[in-house]
């Protein structure tokens, strides 16, 4: 398999166990940590209490472990894997929230002897539909939705949203 360029993923299941088997390869791979800092997009996971974290370019390919990824890597097309995660997956557009993960992302570097910090123009995407299991109420949805429309808007537009609502 080492040769043969792997499908893209076909389901959100198959992005989470990319995602989730990327730290377990980290480990047995140093060639693999050295690329650690050259990706711009991240997949940002939460599981079992925990973010975890995989290149977009890993995440959105079944099946890469990581003697498959450093013989492939270079003929991988990140826009096929951009374009199947984002059926699942968005980017974070609150700049806190995408502070928080640089800093756990900084953290993995350093976990796998990466001195070197994360790409200036890093982007992080995030779960955007609801795992089964994890369905959160319609209001929650509701403020959740409100939150990320604020956050898109303008600064001006912002504060005649907040004037509209009475803030």
């Amino acid at each position: 398999m080492a040769d043969r360029i792997p499908a893209t993923v076909a389901s959100l299941q198959e992005a989470r166990d990319g995602v989730l088997s990327f730290e377990r390869e980290l480990r047995r791979s140093p060639d693999l940590a050295a690329r650690l800092a050259y990706p711009r997009a991240w997949i940002a996971l939460k599981a079992e209490g925990e973010w975890r974290y995989a290149f977009a370019l890993w995440a959105g390919h079944r099946g890469l472990d990581a003697a498959t990824y450093l013989a492939v890597s270079e003929r991988l097309d990140g826009r096929r894997s951009d374009a199947a995660l984002s059926a699942w997956f968005a980017p974070v557009a609150d700049p806190r929230r995408q502070e928080k993960h640089l800093r756990r992302l900084r953290e993995l570097f350093l976990r796998h002897g990466q001195g070197r910090a994360p790409n200036a123009r890093t982007r992080f995407l995030e779960l955007a539909v609801e795992e089964p299991g994890h369905e959160k109420s319609g209001e929650k949805q509701l403020v959740d939705l409100l939150e990320a429309v604020y956050r898109g808007l303008s600064v001006p537009a912002q504060a005649a949203f907040r004037k509209r609502i009475g803030q």
